[in-house]
């Protein structure tokens, strides 16, 4: 993880966002089975309250996805999630409308930087290593996906803000 989050408690799931995507459960690094499953667990990380509408989920995996289609690679692909959370399967849940991610045992380093960023803003303090790590590509393979390019812009406005 990055440096910049040595002081944070560390949940019982980290996530790294950025840069390379990595997943640290329990203290030791994670692959879900697919892309799908990734995406899903730091969409949801990065979601408000931690959850999301199932269809809201189902659209920013699958954009170019006929409406049928959805719910079958849904359900698998929450199925994967479970199975790649293993013992900890827990810290998810779905019912019909919503998918929701356990936040309080939950830590992602781009949270973590923000929350930095708006203490400084609100200090009026300036933290130029702060900025450039917010400027620093998130979830990189993933960049040419709407909800990334959206998070890319938190963190550069936020960058823009603090470098003032």
């Amino acid at each position: 993880m990055d440096s910049a989050l040595s002081s944070e408690p560390l949940g019982v799931l980290q996530l790294q966002a950025i840069g390379e995507p990595k997943i640290i459960l329990e203290g030791s690094p994670i692959v879900l089975p697919t892309r799908h499953a990734t995406q899903a667990l730091f969409l949801l990380a990065l979601a408000d309250e931690g959850e999301l509408l199932v269809p809201e989920l189902g659209e920013q995996l699958w954009p170019d996805a006929a409406a049928s289609q959805i719910p079958p690679r849904f359900a698998t692909m929450v199925w994967q999630l479970k199975k790649g959370l293993g013992e900890r399967r827990d810290l998810l849940e779905r019912n019909r409308r919503v998918v929701r991610i356990d936040r309080e045992k939950v830590s992602v380093d781009v949270v973590a930087l923000r929350a930095q960023a708006l203490e400084c803003i609100a200090n009026a303090s300036r933290n130029d290593e702060l900025v450039a790590t917010l400027r620093r590509p998130i979830l990189a393979p993933w960049d040419d996906f709407p909800w990334v390019q959206e998070q890319q812009e938190i963190n550069e406005r936020l960058a823009s803000q603090l470098a003032r």
